[in-house]
């Protein structure tokens, strides 16, 4: 006998029919999966938690650092919520789940793209810093310190704004997904069969 079978024979007082065996079977493997996505949001919750940390403990460097910490704590809040609604398959979780994640990405590309502005017309830290000493004749052909720190901010935060639109983009797309399957899933689904599944007895 299969784990699912042993589950429902242990927590279903009643015998059940082959209709509904197929009905119960065939709906904890779909919530399975779903509920696969709680493991995403707790990877998202745990990532931005700490980074939210870091930011609100650096802020000491700047107001930008407390910003971005107020912001990534929000959203570990509201994707634990959304994971929470998620577990008990409301159909609601995963919408809430693909704003935050869209949220998400509005924050990095607005904190990519400030600092890449502020950097770029701010002062130069490395002005006035020669690699004559340390190259000799060499660098009059390597590019000059104050063109090197303008690079690295443009790989750095224009890779950061590049990447968040990917990765919070597909996160949230995946979620969108998620959120319609379970509204399929929660509108078919027998009603004795919900009440079981949210019990959390069988899964």
């Amino acid at each position: 006998m299969s784990e699912v079978a042993q589950d429902i024979t242990e927590f279903t007082e009643n015998p059940l029919s082959p209709l509904q065996r197929e009905q119960l079977v065939s709906a904890i493997k779909s919530a399975q999966k779903m509920r696969g996505a709680a493991s995403m949001a707790m990877f998202n919750i745990v990532a931005c938690a700490l980074f939210a940390f870091v930011s609100l403990a650096s802020v000491i460097l700047g107001p930008t650092g407390f910003v971005m910490g107020l912001g990534l704590g929000t959203v570990a809040i509201v994707e634990l919520l959304g994971r929470m609604k998620l577990k008990r398959l409301d159909d609601k979780g995963p919408k809430l789940l693909a704003w935050n994640q869209f949220g998400f990405m509005l924050l990095l590309v607005g904190y990519s793209i400030w600092m890449l502005y502020s950097r770029l017309t701010g002062p130069n830290p490395m002005q006035g810093i020669s690699l004559d000493a340390e190259f000799g004749d060499l660098s009059s052909v390597m590019p000059s310190m104050e063109s090197l720190y303008i690079l690295g901010n443009i790989i750095v935060f224009g890779g950061l704004l590049l990447l968040s639109i990917v990765f919070q983009g597909l996160n949230a797309l995946f979620y969108r997904k998620c959120a319609k399957q379970m509204a399929g899933f929660v509108n078919t689904t027998p009603e004795w069969v919900m009440d079981l599944l949210k019990s959390g007895k069988l899964i």
